[in-house]
C-alpha cells in the first residue's frame, strides 16, 4: 500500500528557516528519500497516516542523536503540495528543490493529545 525510506543528510544551511543554528554554513538531517502510496489507494488518507509514522520515526533520531532538522527534495508539485501542508518550507527559491522541517516542527507534531 505504501512506505518510506529515510537517511541522514548534510543540508547547505538558510538560516532563515533555523535560525537556532549556528556556527555552520551546513547541518546534518533526517532526509526523507522516499514516500510512496500505491496509485489504486492514492487520495484516502494514506500518505498522512504513513507521514504521521515517519515524523515519529524521525522524532527518536533527533531525540537521539540531536539532529536539527528532516530534509526532503518533492518528486513532482502534487508531493510538494503535500509537504507544504504538513508544515515542511524550501530550503532554496528552486522550483521542487530541497524542503526542510524544523526538528522543533517534528517534537510539536509529535507530542501527545
Amino acid at each position: 500500500m505504501g512506505f518510506y525510506a529515510l537517511s541522514f543528510a548534510i543540508s547547505r544551511l538558510n538560516r532563515g528557516v533555523l535560525p537556532d543554528f549556528t556556527g555552520f554554513d551546513r547541518f546534518p538531517s533526517v532526509r526523507l528519500e522516499w514516500l510512496g502510496v500505491q496509485q489504486a489507494c492514492q487520495g484516502a488518507g494514506l500518505g498522512t497516516i504513513i507521514m504521521g509514522r515517519v515524523l515519529s520515526a524521525c522524532r527518536e533520531i533527533i531525540d537521539a542523536a540531536q539532529i536539527p532538522a528532516v530534509t526532503l527534495t518533492p518528486a513532482d508539485e502534487r508531493s510538494e503540495r503535500f509537504y507544504t501542508r504538513i508544515g515542511f518550507v524550501p530550503l532554496t527559491r528552486r522550483k521542487l528543490g530541497e524542503m526542510v522541517l524544523p526538528a522543533k516542527d517534528v517534537i510539536e507534531a509529535t507530542e501527545p493529545g
